[in-house]
């Protein structure tokens, strides 16, 4: 997309220049992925203190920029380039639209923004790039870490911090290049540097799982999850919020009375195709996901192609890790009875989460959000989500 211009400012002209000759990598990621736009105003309006970029635009404040060293530029440039290829303003569009952040509270862009820094920051500094001074480090974060499990670990007093040189804008998915495209463009720029004698900046390792992501079962759990449940704060007069009345003006406001949590149905396959080891694996990551949410009540139903026994109710989590098959099975299978219980029970589900082997008829979309959770490979459901569950049965003989 970026193509060398002769209007630009020197400032910047140099920048981009060095980062063609040093790193080659990063400069084929820049003009593959990104149109390179100098102005010291953001297209909202917002004054552009350094430079930022949403995913498809990077901006640049030429006067502010020209200003840093030869490597602060590139430094600059490569960790605007590192927030593109790890899709960074698209996952922070997604979490503002679901209005809850990681930890299930309402959504903060700083501690998101700042999670993402310090470990690009972190990642880039371990390489040798040079960075400005006050740029966004923290010695307990590392180039290896997840952003969401760094933001869950930021104090409320991320908030107060300053943001560095780089400015964060939330690009909207569809607007942007898709995950194929990002990868195909990082297998070219890999291939550049490689015929150029260079490396890629001790990304090796960070491209292998761009390109080819091992993401383990549970975390595409959680995250289906967490996109799909909407629980939410409760707040009352009766108790006050602390921080607002210790700080300045001092302000009585409503504090958090409690958690009003969704109700999720659990549907479990026991047609004879799922045995202790996929029950114990799915039950045991299922009560630490839904610990985070604090669902207000999970319904569990064990179905082959019926109801086996009573919709069990449970209000602890913590309850699903002593749930043994309670029920027998092994007849045929047909796991969009579910669906149908819900409705005869009239049972509030607002989430249903399926255990399966996936051979089953899956029926039509239903509306209710639905996560199918498949322990055969190469199996995927025609609606909803698909999350392929992976046992290891070595530790569960």
């Amino acid at each position: 997309m970026s193509q060398p211009n002769s209007k630009r400012s020197s400032g910047v002209t140099e920048g981009i220049s060095a980062l063609l000759v040093q790193h080659p990598f990063f400069a084929s990621l820049m003009m593959d992925l990104l149109t390179v736009v100098e102005t010291d105003t953001l297209p909202s309006g917002d004054q552009l203190k350094t430079i930022a970029t949403d995913g498809q635009t990077l901006w640049v404040n030429p006067e502010r920029f020209g200003k840093f060293s030869i490597k602060e530029r590139v430094g600059l440039l490569a960790h605007e380039i590192m927030h593109v290829i790890l899709q960074h303003s698209g996952r922070a569009h997604a979490y503002q639209m679901l209005g809850l952040g990681p930890d299930m509270k309402v959504f903060s862009e700083k501690k998101f923004n700042h999670a993402a820094d310090y470990i690009i920051n972190a990642y880039l500094t371990k390489q040798g790039f040079a960075l400005p001074l006050g740029s966004l480090q923290n010695s307990q974060v590392t180039g290896d870490d997840i952003l969401d499990e760094v933001y869950l670990k930021l104090p409320d007093e991320e908030e107060d911090k300053d943001d560095g040189e780089d400015q964060h804008v939330a690009g909207d998915p569809q607007t942007q290049a898709p995950k194929p495209a990002v990868q195909a463009a990082v297998k070219k720029a890999q291939e550049i540097a490689k015929m150029q004698g260079k490396g890629t900046g001790g990304l090796d390792r960070l491209i292998d799982e761009i390109c080819e992501p091992q993401v383990p079962w549970h975390e595409y759990l959680r995250k289906a999850l967490v996109t799909q449940t909407r629980g939410r704060d409760t707040y009352t007069w009766a108790r006050p919020n602390r921080r607002k009345l210790a700080a300045p003006p001092h302000a009585y406001w409503p504090g958090r009375s409690g958690f009003k949590g969704p109700h999720i149905a659990v549907e479990i396959d026991t047609s004879g195709s799922i045995g202790d080891a996929e029950l114990k694996t799915f039950l045991g990551e299922l009560s630490g996901i839904l610990t985070d949410i604090q669902p207000e009540m999970v319904h569990v139903m064990y179905v082959d192609d019926e109801l086996h026994g009573e919709v069990i109710e449970i209000d602890d989590v913590n309850d699903l890790l002593a749930l043994g098959k309670k029920a027998g099975g092994g007849g045929g299978t047909d796991m969009t009875k579910v669906f149908e219980i819900i409705e005869e029970k009239q049972i509030p589900a607002e989430t249903v989460v399926i255990l399966t082997d996936g051979y089953t008829p899956f029926g039509e979309d239903t509306g209710i959000p639905t996560i199918w959770a498949i322990t055969t490979e190469g199996v995927t459901a025609p609606w909803g989500t698909t999350v392929h569950v992976k046992i290891d049965r070595e530790n569960h003989k």
